[in-house]
């Protein structure tokens, strides 16, 4: 009788494991893992983004960063003389 429910017991773990090492089911969950994965990054990305967008508008970044370019831009200086 202890033999029969080791048998048993066995044959459920073989069935079990016949689920789990299926190589059309292996390849699903891998597809549904990266497809999950891909729009996690892809949140992620747009979250930060938007995270950064809103820091640099409220710091008005746009001005000091214009100051900044205008102040490297060399200014021409014309002389002009006058013939009279």
């Amino acid at each position: 009788m202890n033999e029969t429910g080791i048998e048993l017991h066995l044959e459920k773990i073989s069935r079990q494991l016949d689920k789990l090492t299926n190589p059309f089911k292996v390849a699903g969950l891998q597809f549904t893992a990266g497809i999950f994965h891909s729009i996690g990054n892809l949140f992620g990305t747009i979250l930060i983004a938007i995270l950064v967008y809103y820091v640099f508008s409220s710091l008005n970044l746009g001005e000091y960063l214009n100051k900044y370019i205008q102040s490297l831009i060399p200014k021409p200086q014309i002389n002009i003389q006058t013939p009279f």
